[in-house]
């Protein structure tokens, strides 16, 4: 009898061992399972990103999309100025409309750059960011016509485009400021018109 509630003790005591150690097994695994999707998510961003930078700089833009009409200037003219164009798809990111207008209303110092949101689809410009963005084009595109344009792109994505319409910088990201750099610094600082160490740190 002693030795049945013995038996069945330690019986008792290597199950419960063995759920504890099952359960922390269980516990690790999903923490590690976590951190692998994460960094996968993380590489896979970061590799959209790149495919859209490298195929977008150094090809041409159209004139429509810099809002000049192809039948006052053929594609191989000199456009007078250079272009910034940013193109956002509200629909996919609502905050990109919320944020990073201080660098972007800074660039207005530069007579020789042209500003232009152009909004894919039909989603709506926040009243906000209507009233915050200074000296700025505000259009809207179809993204078909975008696609067909300058080819897929994500969601929140920035063009410095020269006075030939070709693409010398692209900033592509799927939301707001997840890079920790400003793109709009970084052209002020190449334009002459902003500090260099704005680019770090900057929406």
């Amino acid at each position: 009898m002693i030795g049945n509630l013995g038996n069945r003790r330690v019986a008792t005591i290597g199950t419960a061992s063995l759920l504890l150690a099952a359960s922390v097994f269980v516990v690790r695994a999903t923490g590690i399972n976590s951190e692998l999707r994460a960094s996968l998510a993380g590489q896979s961003a970061m590799a959209s990103r790149t495919a859209v930078h490298d195929r977008l700089v150094g090809s041409r833009v159209p004139l429509t999309l810099l809002g000049l009409s192809p039948s006052l200037a053929s594609e191989t003219q000199r456009i007078a100025k250079a272009h910034l164009l940013w193109i956002v798809d509200p629909d996919l990111c609502r905050q990109c409309l919320n944020e990073g207008f201080g660098s972007w209303n800074a660039l207005g110092a530069d007579r020789g750059l042209h500003r232009r949101l152009i909004i894919a689809g039909s989603g709506e410009v926040p009243a906000m960011a209507r009233r915050a963005l200074r000296d700025t084009d505000i259009v809207a595109m179809s993204k078909e016509e975008l696609v067909a344009a300058v080819g897929p792109l994500l969601s929140n994505t920035k063009l410095l485009v020269d006075g030939n319409g070709i693409i010398l910088l692209a900033d592509a990201r799927s939301g707001g400021s997840e890079c920790g750099w400003s793109f709009d610094a970084q052209v002020g600082a190449l334009r002459g018109v902003l500090a260099s160490h704005l680019v770090r740190n900057q929406p």
